[in-house]
């Protein structure tokens, strides 16, 4: 057990406690958001850090990812207030490999850096959770292989396609085609990809699938039966030894 994946519950005397990282991601639709956020509040987990969002202070102007994707892709994707336009960019990347591995060699260390101070942070400040777990929200999980040290456990949020049509369509608005569209985009990347997700199981990459058909409740039993159950992590703990600094 590694002295620095350690934090006291409690008051001083208390017994260390190891916290244990749990990756989350899912195909867009899959209610992978709505899952992380149920493991926290009501299921006790310690908090919920939404790497996506942490990627989006990377492109910051001024920030070093922002100045090298302006000089890779070039100054025509900056707004007149200097940000990144970040529908320019996709429309670049969406359908060129090279030029998505350019721009994910350049942002995702950047974002790992911000992943792990978060960590930090909610391990100093975390205190009576009912389970000694930190969740990590990260769509391309299983893309960002770099990123799988830090983790004991990566569930995988599925649900079938034409539910996650139907959520699309009726929670953002957004067009049938479009759905389609976004859905066959992840999938030739892995993302939602079944098969692919079977692979990551056998590899113990995947440590648990979680399917997300029903209603909330259905999803609330799922992820208690996944915290319960200690197959859902990895049998050799990350924190045996991974260094996270506090």
């Amino acid at each position: 057990m590694c002295p620095n994946d350690q934090y006291s519950v409690g008051d001083d005397t208390a017994a260390p406690a190891v916290v244990r990282i749990l990756g989350v991601c899912g195909g867009i639709g899959c209610g992978k958001s709505t899952a992380c956020q149920m493991l926290v509040d009501p299921l006790g987990c310690i908090g919920l850090i939404d790497a996506d969002k942490l990627a989006h202070k990377v492109y910051e102007p001024g920030s070093l990812v922002h100045n090298e994707i302006a000089a890779e892709f070039g100054s025509d994707l900056l707004s007149e207030n200097g940000e990144i336009e970040r529908s320019k960019l996709g429309a670049i990347v969406f359908n060129n490999a090279e030029a998505m591995s350019k721009l994910e060699n350049l942002v995702w260390p950047h974002i790992r850096v911000k992943i792990e101070d978060r960590i930090k942070e909610m391990k100093r400040h975390a205190t009576g959770a009912k389970h000694n777990i930190i969740v990590v929200e990260a769509a391309l999980w299983l893309e960002a292989k770099s990123w799988h040290d830090l983790l004991d456990g990566l569930w995988v949020v599925q649900s079938s396609k034409s539910i996650a049509i139907k959520r699309l369509k009726d929670r953002r608005g957004m067009p049938e085609c479009e759905a389609m569209n976004r859905i066959k985009a992840q999938e030739e990347r892995g993302v939602g990809n079944l098969t692919r997700i079977e692979q990551e199981i056998e590899k113990n990459v995947v440590t648990r699938m979680i399917t997300n058909e029903g209603g909330l409740e259905n999803l609330r039993i799922e992820l208690q039966s996944a915290l319960d159950d200690p197959s859902s992590f990895k049998t050799q703990s990350r924190n045996e030894c991974r260094q996270v600094d506090t």
